[in-house]
């Protein structure tokens, strides 16, 4: 838990394992939308299991966009 004067601004998941991490894909957006081509290989956004709704957006941004587009979708996730 982080505080900032007393009130709870982040909560996020710790992991004790040795050499176990623990990504909060929302964490990574910002970074992403700068270089929306590491989209697919960022190891923060691997699993991220997202409704197909948000694929069939992806796609249709992608394909009427380009890169641009791309960023249009990063930025709807966040």
């Amino acid at each position: 838990m982080i505080l900032c004067a007393g009130e709870q601004i982040a909560r996020h998941r710790r992991a004790y394992g040795t050499g176990t991490f623990v990504f909060d894909p929302l964490h990574y957006l910002a970074l992403i939308e700068t270089k929306p081509n590491a989209l697919d290989q960022a190891a923060a956004l691997k699993d991220w299991d997202l409704p197909e709704a948000f694929q069939h957006l992806r796609h249709l941004l992608e394909a009427r966009m380009g890169n641009r587009g791309r960023r249009e979708f990063i930025r709807s996730c966040g």
